[in-house]
Formats: C-alpha cells, sequence, structure tokens
C-alpha cells in the first residue's frame, strides 16, 4: 500500500506544471465607455491593432486608469471594434507568451498608436455602434457582437495521456491488492 501512494505521489509532482499567469484588467465596453478621452475623431482615417487596412469613421480613445487605455472605432455602417490596450511593461516573457495565445496582440511600443512608448497587449471586440459619428454609449440601439479570440493554452495531450493511464494503473492495483487481501483475510 505504502509503495502504491508513494509512486503516486511521485507521478503527480512531476507530471504537473503550475502556470502563473498576471491577470488581465477588467475594461470598459465601448458601448459604454468610461474614463477620460484622450483622442476624439468624428471622422477620417483610422488604425486598429491586427487588423490592416483603412478605416473610416469616428474613433475615441479613453484612458481607462494610468497604465490602461480603451480605443472605440466606430464605421459609418454601425460596426464597431472596441480595442482594450494594456500595458505589458510588468508582464514576463512568460506571460505575454500566454496571453499571445488567448488572443492579445503583442505591440513593442504604443507611441506608434498614440500612447506611451512602452511594450502594450492589445485585444479587440466587434460590437454594434449603429453608425453614430459621435462614440459614448448613448445609443439604445447598440448590442455587443463579442468574439472569441482564442482559448487558454492549459495543457497538453501527451500530460493528459499519462496522468489517465497512471490512474488506470493505481486504480488496477488498488483493486487488486483489496482482492487479494480479502481473499487473504476469507482463508484465516
Amino acid at each position: 500500500m505504502r509503495l502504491t501512494s508513494i509512486f503516486g505521489l511521485l507521478l503527480y509532482l512531476f507530471s504537473t506544471k503550475t502556470v502563473f499567469a498576471a491577470l488581465s484588467p477588467s475594461f470598459p465596453s465601448c458601448l459604454t465607455p468610461s474614463g477620460q478621452v484622450i483622442a476624439s475623431y468624428d471622422s477620417g482615417s483610422h488604425g486598429i491593432v491586427g487588423i490592416p487596412g483603412e478605416h473610416l469613421g469616428s474613433d475615441r480613445v479613453y484612458k481607462v486608469n494610468d497604465t490602461n487605455f480603451i480605443q472605440c472605432y466606430c464605421s459609418s455602417d454601425g460596426s464597431g471594434i472596441g480595442t482594450d490596450w494594456w500595458d505589458a511593461s510588468a508582464l514576463s516573457a512568460a506571460d505575454l507568451s500566454f496571453y499571445e495565445k488567448t488572443g492579445w496582440t503583442y505591440v513593442a511600443s504604443g507611441s506608434t498608436w498614440g500612447l506611451a512608448s512602452s511594450p502594450f497587449l492589445a485585444r479587440n471586440t466587434s460590437y454594434r455602434c449603429s453608425g453614430e459619428t459621435v462614440l459614448g454609449g448613448s445609443s439604445e440601439e447598440a448590442s455587443s457582437s463579442g468574439q472569441v479570440l482564442g482559448l487558454a493554452a492549459t495543457g497538453n495531450t501527451l500530460e493528459l495521456l499519462i496522468l489517465y493511464f497512471a490512474g488506470l494503473f493505481l486504480v488496477t492495483l488498488g483493486s487488486s491488492r483489496l482482492t487479494k487481501e480479502s481473499s487473504h483475510d476469507k482463508n484465516s
């Protein structure tokens, strides 16, 4: 019994990986943006991180807090793109890699986008802005239509298979020992 317990503990300790990722901050929606407006354009051509091309419409950028921002773009046809800008200067390389796998885009310097020169992670979501040229969340027709940008990398198949078969082995071993002990008790 002790050998089985020790084997199970060793298998568990050597097969698990602890993942520590910084928690992403929460951002307001472009339907009801909040924060200080730091840039506002009722019309013109605008850039959207990760979506090349010219985007004609209105654009506002809000300072959510000292390091994070939200950009709210609205085209004349009512399709909007909200971009969350997360200051990534305090994140580790492992955190950056994790968030890039979950749909965030790494931007080496925010200065290209009118932000601080520090690195940022940016994430786009879609929303309906009803073709308003001025954003502010006042439209009653607006509705959210966010998109899933990726899934978290939480493990791999090989580790799961090893754990499955190790568990199966331990259950089988335990069952056979119980059967032997039970038959030994009956014979005594």
